[in-house]
C-alpha cells in the first residue's frame, strides 16, 4: 500500500495553501433549519397525516380509515390524522 506524503502545517500556511484563522461559528452551522414537507394537501379524496405531514392519499373513506387505524395500532406513539379534502378538515384517529 502506498503511503501518502505528510505535510507540515507551517509550510502549507506559508505557501498560502492553508489558512490558520479562527472564524466564529455561525448560527446556521449550529442550528440546521428543517424544511417543511413539499407534499401538498390533496384537493380531492382523503390523506393520512402522520405528525402533521401528508404521507399517503386515498380515494375512499373506508380505505383511509382502515390504513390509519392500522398505523395507529402498530405505532401508538405517532399522531395519526385523516385529512378530508371535501370538508377541509383533519380527523383524529384512535387505535381501536
Amino acid at each position: 500500500m502506498e503511503k501518502l506524503p505528510e505535510f507540515d502545517a507551517a509550510v502549507l500556511a506559508r505557501s498560502g495553501r492553508l489558512t490558520l484563522t479562527k472564524e466564529p461559528v455561525t448560527k446556521s452551522v449550529r442550528e440546521p433549519k428543517m424544511s417543511k414537507s413539499s407534499r401538498k394537501l390533496p384537493t380531492s379524496g382523503y390523506a393520512i397525516m402522520i405528525d402533521g405531514l401528508v404521507k399517503t392519499e386515498f380515494a375512499t373513506r373506508d380505505g383511509v380509515q382502515i390504513a390509519a387505524r392500522d398505523l395507529k395500532r402498530r405505532f401508538p406513539m405517532l399522531q395519526v390524522k385523516i385529512y378530508d379534502a371535501a370538508a377541509g378538515a383533519n380527523l383524529d384517529v384512535s387505535a381501536s
